[in-house]
Formats: structure tokens, sequence, C-alpha cells
């Protein structure tokens, strides 16, 4: 395997899972205009669904199938069937729609089905040799997500190991992985950490909010959130395995805007704050504490909330969208319906005087169906009953007069990290330069401005 072309399925920081276990959420080609909508130019979905191939065609979003784990035992056994299924649900839809890669299986090492440990790696070679065969391995990535129970430990992050159990399987491959170029994709929930333990994790440690964090004594490192220790454990465990060059990507990450009596944190307000700090780290295109200089890059779990999913109601709950296509809550994106309050005497003239009340009142709007909401914001409403809406942003993020930036696309950069907290978006507009065409100023607006109108006058010699 020396002249394999290493292929990158996850060519930016965010994408999102898009899982379908519902009978209620927008057809996919309302969801193409969806993600487009939202710049999300990455998905991942669990199936390899042709409906879902051929209304993707043409949208230059780049989307890993899935193979599911029924399939495994089958074709680790017969290359034969694993080119039939590629023939029959990859090759026909491409260049037009870009599958970028096919993920075998889904959880299968630590989980309850022993069999499938032991198919998973003759699968996987399978299905990158069918790949081969037909032309297609220079540009379909073959990767495997895991759960976290592929662990024995992961805190602190240094003494991230595999579990003995697993090392077997696992081992060999990480050796096939490491010889394509296929990272190492987890699937981290800080979400079910904190269910898990709420009374010993601190929720701002998982939200991404301030807090003291934890100290790692071993590698002498400082971390402020749940989901850098947890890729950074991943890290250490390949490492004690002999694959420290080996990229870690989530392939899963999310936290659940409602759920059962016993299920700790699982509610809109941590929903949004959690997915509203993830896309800002990771749009800022950075590493984590133990690999700094490797950018992370996640899948958001969900794209919509899903009512036919089995289990307690946070599977069901963890949408960025509802199922009519409108926003969840605010963290940056624009939905198939407009986020507009729609009142039915619910907000009357009331102002709210504290986020606990707001959240209240959003919360209830979140339960019916028959309200889209805009969040992130706070309702004011003046005696003569005008609404307006204040974003609720960091006070560091607020612009104000003289600031200086090292350069213009510094100060572009924050206006548009803002534009981001405060549920808007901005685009460039006037530039002004001096004589020798050096920039003079820069002016900003937000993207529903409208476009000056130039009229065509004919121009007389005089």
């Amino acid at each position: 395997m020396s002249n394999v072309l290493v292929v990158q399925a996850f060519t930016g920081t965010y994408g999102v899972n898009y899982g379908r276990i519902a009978d209620n959420i927008p057809p996919p080609e309302s969801v193409v205009t969806l993600l487009k909508a939202a710049k999300i130019k990455n998905i991942r979905i669990y199936d390899a669904d042709q409906t879902v191939l051929r209304a993707f065609r043409g949208s230059g979003i780049e989307i890993i199938v899935g193979l599911g784990n029924e399939f495994l035992t089958d074709i680790s056994v017969n290359e034969a069937r694993a080119v039939e299924w590629i023939k029959q649900n990859v090759e026909p839809f491409i260049p037009g729609t870009q599958i970028s890669g096919i993920a075998v299986g889904n959880e299968i090492l630590g989980g309850v089905d022993m069999e499938l440990w032991e198919v998973l790696v003759p699968a996987v070679r399978n299905v990158y040799n069918a790949l081969d065969r037909l032309g297609l391995a220079g540009r379909i990535e073959v990767s495997s997500p895991h759960s976290e129970a592929v662990f024995a430990t992961t805190y602190p992050p240094s003494a991230g190991a595999f579990k003995e159990s697993v090392i077997p399987y696992m081992r060999p491959l990480l050796q096939f992985f490491s010889q394509i170029g296929t990272p190492f994709y987890i699937n981290a929930y800080p979400f079910l950490a904190y269910k898990s333990d709420p009374e010993h994790i601190d929720l701002n440690y998982a939200l991404f909010e301030k807090n003291h964090g934890t100290y790692d004594a071993k590698t002498k490192l400082h971390y402020d959130n749940m989901f850098d220790a947890m890729v950074d454990a991943a890290y250490a465990a390949l490492e004690k395995v002999g694959f420290d060059r080996m990229e870690v990507i989530v392939s899963e990450t999310g936290w659940a805007s409602r759920g059962d009596g016993d299920e700790a944190g699982a509610d809109l307000k941590n929903a949004r704050t959690y997915n509203r700090n993830l896309r800002k780290k990771l749009m800022k295109k950075k590493g984590t504490p133990y690999r700094p200089k490797r950018v992370v890059k996640a899948y958001v779990f969900a794209l919509f909330n899903e009512n036919l999913k089995p289990g307690p109601t946070s599977e069901r709950n963890f949408g960025l969208f509802k199922a009519d296509g409108s926003v969840s809550y605010d963290v940056g994106f624009t939905g198939l319906v407009p986020n507009d309050w729609k009142d039915k005497n619910l907000i009357g003239s009331r102002s709210f005087h504290t986020m606990e009340e707001y959240d209240a009142l959003l919360e209830r709007i979140h339960q019916d169906s028959d309200y889209t909401v805009h969040v992130g914001q706070r309702l004011e409403i003046s005696p003569g009953s005008t609404k307006y809406w204040i974003p609720e942003v960091e006070q560091e993020k607020i612009p104000r007069a003289d600031m200086h930036f090292r350069t213009l696309e510094d100060g572009i950069q924050f206006y548009k990290d803002y534009d981001m907290c405060s549920g808007f978006d901005v685009r460039r507009s006037t530039t002004k330069k001096f004589k020798n065409e050096e920039i003079r100023v820069q002016y900003v607006v937000c993207n529903r401005e409208g476009y000056k109108e130039f009229k065509n006058e004919e121009i007389h010699p005089t």
C-alpha cells in the first residue's frame, strides 16, 4: 500500500449529523436549502439513502455516508459484496454528489455485539479494496466512528487509554487506518458525562463557560472545557498503542434541549450555550492544549429533533432545528421558517428583568411546535409597547468606539464573531481608498441591508 493517496473527508471544521429517524422533518431538497443558508458544508448520514444523495447533487456539500452495522458480517467475508454495495449506493451519485467518505459501522468496538468486533477490520479492508478496484479509493475515505466505551480511562486527559479488551481489535484497525490516512473518529459528548455525574462535574466546564477548569499534572496543561479534554484523552490513548501521529476528529457531539426528570442538564438554555460556544470554538480553527497545531474538527449531533428515536426524551431533542425547519435555539443559523415571535397573548406587554424569566418563557415556547423563536437576545418592551431585541453578548465581544486592530482582516473577523453571537450576518460594503490603492475606510454592514442603485446617466462632453 505504498502508493496510497490520502483522502480528507472533512475539509472544514464544523459539520452536522443529518439523522432521519422521524416522520415530520423536511424533505432532503429543503434540507439542502437549509444547510446552504447556514453555510454548513460537511454532513454525515447514517445510511446511503438514494433520495438524500440525489437531492444533494450539485450542492457542493460533502457527505460521509454510513454502511450500517447490519451489513458488516456479510461484507467482511465477501469483497464482491462490498463492490456490489458501492456500485449500488455510491458510484451512481458521484461526482455530482460529493460523497467524501464511507463510515463502516457505528460504535462497534466497546459495544455489546462481540461478533461485530470480530468482523470490523475485515469489513473495513474489503470496503477499501472495493473502492480501489472501482477507482474511487483516491476520493472516498473509509472510517469507523467509536463511542467513549472504547476507553478504560479518560481523566486526566494524559491518562487516556483503551480498554484491554478492545486493544486486540483496535490495534489492527488503527494500523490499517494509518496506512490509508484515515483519522480516528470519536463520538464525544460532555452532555452524557455531565448527565451521569452532575454532582462532581462543573456544568460550566461542560458548556465552555467560565470555570476554574482542571489541571493535568503529567502534561502541566490546563483545561477550561471538557470537550478539549475528551479529544486529548483520545490522543493520549492513541499514543499508548503507537499511533501518536493519527488525527482525532469528533464524529458526534451535542447537547439535548429537553430530557426526562433524571437527565441532568438537558434543557434549552444549556443546549443553546453548548452549541453556540462549540461553534465559536470551531470557527477559530485552533487546536487543543495537547495538540495546539492540530485544528479541531467536529460534527454536531444533530440537524433535527428526531421524534421516532427510542430511549429517553433527550434522544429525540438534540436537533439544532425543529421539525418545521425553524431553529430550536439561536446559534447563528437561519431556519427554513422565519424566526419571528408569534405572541398569541403569551408575551403580552411584559418585560424580562432576568435571563431565568426569559429562559422559562423560551422553554414553554420550545415545547410548543406552533412557535418559532429567536433566542440569544433579551426582549425589552417600551412604555409604548414597542419590542426591542437586545443581543446577549459577552462584554469583550461588543464593539465600542476607538477600537484598534492589527490588520483590516482582524477587524472584519471581530465583527463576524460579534454577528455570530448576536444572531445576524455581516458583509463588506463600500471601500474607500487612498490614491495608492491602500484601503482608507472599509464599511461593514448587516447582510440584510440593501444595495445602492446606480443609475445609468448619459455623460455629455463639455
